[in-house]
C-alpha cells in the first residue's frame, strides 16, 4: 500500500482532464465553503481541467446550485453539477444516451407510474417533480400498505432521529417485499461539528432485516458514469474523436465509504482529503497530514486506499 503524500495538486494537476469532486468535507462543510478548496477549484480551471462537483445529495442539481451560491461556492468554479438526485431520476425517467440505451445500470422504468413511499424531510420533494409516480408520505401501516416502492432520501428529522427508530416500519416494508431505491448512499455527514445520519444509514438498515436495496450516488458506477457522458457531451462538441483515459480522471473526496472505492470501481486515480469524515480517525488535526502508519492503519481498515492524501483540499 503506497499512498502519496500532499501539500496540494498542483504538482499533479497536469496529469488530468477530469476532476471529479466531492463537496461535503471537502469544498464545504455544510455551513460555509473553504477557502483553500475555492482557490483550489479556480487554480485546476485555469490549469485546463475540467470540474465536475458530484454529490451523494438526493435531490436535482439544479436545486443544489442555489445552495452552493449561498455557501460561497459560485458557478465558475466549476463546470457540472452531478447529484445522487439526478442518477435517481434518471433511472426512474428511463433517461437514454445517444446509442439509445438507458444512461444507469438500473432500469427502474418499471416503478415511473407507481406509489411510491417518501423517507426523508421535504426539503428533498423537488426530487420528485416531473415524475409520473404518486407520492406517499407518511411513515405508517397504511403508507407501507399503499406503496409499490419506496425512495428513501435521508431521515424525516435527521437532527433528532436515527436509522434505528424505523426499524418497526421497515421490517413491515420487508414482510411486503417492497423495493428501496437510496437516493444517498451515505451514512453520515458532518454538518458543522454534528454528525448526522443519512439515506444510507437507512438502506443498511432496510438491508438487515432482509429488503432490497437498489442505490445511486457514490461509490456506485451510475453516478461517474453519468459523469462520463457528460463530458463526452461537452467535449464532444468541440472534438468528436477524443477520448478520456480512466487515468486522466481524478477523484478527490473525504469518503473511504465511497469516494475512493467509487474511484477504484471505475479505475481513476483519487486523493484522500483527511479533514473530512474520517478526521478523528485520522487524528483530528485538520491542518497537518496525518502520520504514515495511520493513513495505512486506516486504509487496511475500510480496505480500500487511494492514490493520494491530502490534509485539506488545496492548490
Amino acid at each position: 500500500m503506497n499512498v502519496i503524500p500532499l501539500t496540494g495538486l498542483a504538482g499533479i494537476a497536469h496529469k488530468y482532464r477530469l476532476i471529479v469532486c466531492d463537496l461535503w468535507g471537502v469544498v464545504h462543510n455544510g455551513r460555509h465553503a473553504f477557502p483553500k478548496a475555492l482557490i483550489c477549484l479556480n487554480s485546476l480551471s485555469e490549469a485546463g481541467a475540467i470540474i465536475h462537483l458530484v454529490s451523494n445529495a438526493p435531490r436535482p442539481s439544479n436545486t443544489i446550485k442555489n445552495q452552493l451560491r449561498q455557501l460561497g461556492i459560485e458557478d465558475r468554479y466549476y463546470h457540472e453539477l452531478v447529484t445522487s438526485g439526478d442518477v435517481t431520476r434518471a433511472a426512474l425517467m428511463g433517461e437514454k444516451t445517444r446509442d439509445g440505451k438507458i444512461s444507469t445500470n438500473a432500469d427502474l422504468t418499471g416503478y415511473s407510474n407507481a406509489n411510491c413511499l417518501h423517507i426523508g424531510p421535504q426539503r428533498d420533494r423537488p426530487l420528485f417533480e416531473g415524475l409520473n409516480c404518486r407520492l406517499i408520505t407518511g411513515l405508517g401501516q397504511n403508507q407501507i400498505a399503499d406503496a409499490d416502492f419506496i425512495l428513501c432520501t435521508g431521515l424525516y428529522d435527521d437532527e433528532t432521529e436515527t436509522a434505528d427508530e424505523y426499524s418497526h416500519w421497515l421490517e413491515l416494508a420487508v414482510s411486503r417485499d417492497l423495493l428501496m431505491v437510496c437516493a444517498n448512499p451515505d451514512l453520515i455527514v458532518i454538518r458543522g461539528n454534528d454528525k448526522i445520519q443519512c439515506a444510507g444509514a437507512v438502506a443498511a438498515a432496510y438491508e438487515s432485516v432482509g429488503g432490497s436495496v437498489q442505490y445511486f450516488g457514490k461509490p456506485h458506477t451510475d453516478v461517474y458514469n453519468f459523469c462520463l457522458r457528460l463530458w463526452h457531451q461537452n467535449i464532444g462538441i468541440i472534438s468528436p474523436d477524443d477520448t478520456l483515459d480512466p487515468a486522466q480522471v481524478l477523484v478527490v473526496g473525504d469518503s473511504l465509504h465511497t469516494d475512493i472505492p467509487g474511484a477504484h470501481a471505475m479505475s481513476f486515480h483519487s486523493v484522500l482529503i483527511a479533514a473530512g469524515i474520517h478526521a478523528e480517525e485520522f487524528g483530528g488535526e485538520t491542518d497537518q497530514l496525518p502520520a504514515p502508519n495511520v493513513i495505512r492503519q486506516t486504509c487496511e481498515r475500510f480496505g480500500v486506499a487511494p492514490d493520494y492524501v491530502m490534509a485539506s483540499f488545496s492548490w
